[in-house]
């Protein structure tokens, strides 16, 4: 299926009728839902945007996909959860992961295949980034740990790296479980004290670094579960 211009798309979720709209933002943190378990989606001819970047090389950005379903809630439908996948066919201009990021690498200009069940659409990334030789650097958030409530806990992107050798910016947030205060998120390891629980509960980390030039790496996941 290939885009044909600006405006919605439309899909069909357990019967019911979707119309799904896709834009680009900056990756910015919470969790995505999707469509509910057991309910194929299917799509017709989709209209998308171009994904435009002007920045610098290793600039990332999000790709939305929303659905609003015949019960008038929207839901996002964008992440692997939601059996939404992307493929770029020239990872030499932009690269994608999972999460339905886009990073600039290159000059130029790359389709992205957006699949979701049997059916395929497709996005442009235009790249017409400054020119330089700077590469993107790459964000490492630890090994799965699991500790017991109460424990100070200590999360870790030491394995974080930049191809320069540049010094890092680190941006950790939560992304999953019961909500507990990160102290010196913006730090190389920053800490919380496990919660109290009655039963192993999982939390779920995602560490992004970013290096002087701006340049984004992809998003890097760590699983801390707590037990009684």
């Amino acid at each position: 299926i290939t885009a044909r211009g600006r405006g919605p798309a439309r899909y069909t979720c357990a019967g019911r009728g979707v119309v799904l709209s896709r834009s680009t933002t900056s990756p910015g943190t919470g969790m995505t839902r999707g469509c509910p378990a057991g309910s194929p989606l299917s799509t017709r001819p989709a209209a998308i945007s171009p994904i435009r970047f002007s920045g610098s090389l290793g600039e990332v950005k999000l790709f939305n996909v929303q659905g609003l379903y015949g019960d008038r809630v929207v839901r996002d439908i964008g992440s692997a959860t939601a059996g939404t996948t992307y493929q770029s066919r020239n990872e030499k201009i932009a690269r994608t992961n999972p999460d339905g990021r886009v990073q600039a690498v290159g000059n130029g200009i790359a389709e992205i295949a957006v699949k979701n069940g049997t059916k395929e659409d497709s996005i442009r990334a235009v790249v017409e980034a400054d020119e330089t030789n700077n590469q993107p650097p790459v964000a490492h958030a630890g090994s799965n740990i699991t500790v017991r409530q109460g424990t100070r806990v200590r999360l870790d992107g030491i394995q974080s790296a930049d191809p320069e050798g540049e010094n890092l910016f680190f941006y950790w947030s939560q992304v999953k479980g019961m909500p507990i205060n990160i102290l010196e998120p913006l730090s190389l390891r920053p800490y919380f004290f496990a919660p109290v629980v009655i039963a192993p509960r999982l939390l779920r980390f995602r560490l992004i670094v970013k290096d002087r030039e701006g340049a984004e790496s992809f998003p890097a996941y760590v699983n801390v579960t707590v037990t009684p």
